[in-house]
């Protein structure tokens, strides 16, 4: 028996759903975790490429994207607008949209193999974390003029600070607990609905000759 595919319309009415999951996710309180505030949108944007896979999970990310790029106060600290995206920050916003792409994709891969339990997702989530940093990292870095790795030799201070320091080291505890939450959700949503990312067809026979 084959797998039933999703159509369009519920793709689209999944993308739209996932893409408000992302912007309703800044709305909500952030949690202090020493001096760093921990905000819940890493964890919306792991959930919708564990769910969705790799083209609506990153369409979903896109659209949330698109829609703060047009003036929706929906990233951060309640900020909208094309200047977030030439901003310092900018960088994180395209690292978003590919980690949920990857994650989506690896988690699509893994689908081949068998269920989709908490364990076998746990992988995907903790990729989108080196993605999402690959691209917003070396953006702040040009954006700002810091360093991206080490400091300049003799500073002191400020004058010490680079790319990694400020933008990867102060969330990466964060980003971690997000990921694993985003994967115990992922893991029951997938258990409930199964079909929301089905098996591939198991009984496509090969094109025989003659």
């Amino acid at each position: 028996m084959t797998a039933t595919r999703l159509p369009t319309t519920t793709s689209i009415a999944l993308i739209a759903v996932f893409a408000a999951l992302v912007a309703a996710s800044t709305l909500a309180p952030e949690i202090a975790l020493g001096p760093v505030p921990l905000s819940l949108q890493t964890f919306a944007i792991v959930v919708c490429g564990l769910v969705l896979g790799a083209w609506r999970g990153a369409a979903a990310v896109g659209l949330y994207v698109a829609v703060g790029l047009a003036g929706a106060p929906i990233f951060s600290n309640g900020r909208g607008g094309f200047a977030v995206l030439v901003g310092p920050t900018g960088g994180y916003l395209i690292g978003m949209i590919a980690a949920a792409f990857v994650v989506g994709l690896l988690t699509q891969m893994i689908r081949r193999t068998g269920r989709l339990t908490f364990w076998r997702l746990l992988g995907p989530a903790l990729a989108s974390i080196p993605v999402v940093y690959a691209i917003g990292v070396p953006y702040l870095s040009w954006r700002t003029g810091l360093p991206l790795v080490l400091p300049p030799a003799g500073c002191s201070g400020e004058e010490c600070v680079t790319a990694v320091s400020a933008g990867v080291l102060p969330f990466i505890v964060g980003d971690l607990i997000k990921v694993v939450a985003a994967a115990g959700v992922a893991a029951l949503i997938h258990r409930a609905y199964p079909m929301v990312m089905p098996a591939p067809r198991a009984d496509v026979e090969a094109p025989t000759t003659a």
